[in-house]
């Protein structure tokens, strides 16, 4: 209810507030975790971003990337859904798609499928926190009531992405009770995702942590 809510107050603020709001970022999936949009988006990243992982990493997360080129969702686009249904449809199959993709099992395919098609997901984030706040805050509650959900590595991941970009909107924001919030959660994540035993969540972790930034620039990093 928590992650439910601060997603309506970022929408009456988004709706309030347009001279702030046409100065945002728009992209909802940021471009700078290029093998986390892979998954996502089911495409070969940039060789670049390969480029200096240990060979056991790449060889996982290229098979992570095979699994999810290859991978049709089975959540359904609404035929005659309109902007908003058909947005957000997409972004559902996206994540379960990745999901899917970086914990390989017939179970975990099942669960992916019904995560994703409950998940809180923003169609836009429009530069405010609140957004991937919200996203990684639903996520921890179904962790919370799943303790032994196979997805877990995968939404922990999941988690982390969304912290650091939230981390950097809200320092966009000024809003530093949210950016406090964010590294909070980011450091204490990051404790366990950069410790998986899954090398191909382990490389996206790495890959999340090192970037310059995720969503907007110049805003520093959760853990410095």
């Amino acid at each position: 209810m928590k992650a439910v809510a601060a997603y309506l107050a970022m929408v009456t603020v988004t709706a309030m507030t347009p001279a702030l709001r046409s100065q945002q970022p728009d992209a909802v999936e940021p471009s700078g975790a290029p093998l986390f949009t892979a998954l996502l988006l089911g495409e070969d990243p940039p060789e670049s971003s390969l480029a200096n992982l240990r060979s056991d990493a790449r060889a996982a997360i290229s098979a992570a990337i095979a699994r999810a080129k290859a991978y049709r969702p089975r959540i359904p686009v609404p035929p005659n859904g309109d902007w908003f249904e058909t947005t957000l449809a997409e972004q559902r199959q996206r994540l379960e798609r990745a999901l899917a993709s970086l914990v390989p099992s017939q179970r975990v395919q099942k669960d992916a499928i019904a995560y994703a098609s409950q998940a809180l997901l923003a169609y836009e984030w429009e530069g405010f926190s609140d957004p991937p706040l919200g996203e990684a805050a639903h996520t921890e509650e179904f962790l919370q009531q799943h303790p032994k959900s196979a997805l877990r590595p995968a939404l922990e991941l999941f988690q982390l992405h969304r912290y650091r970009c939230a981390f950097e909107a809200a320092g966009f924001e000024g809003n530093m009770d949210s950016r406090k919030t964010a590294a909070a959660k980011y450091v204490a994540l990051w404790e366990q995702v950069s410790r998986s035993k899954n090398p191909a969540v382990n490389a996206v972790a790495q890959e999340i942590d090192t970037a310059t930034f995720l969503y907007i620039e110049n805003q520093g990093h959760p853990r410095r």
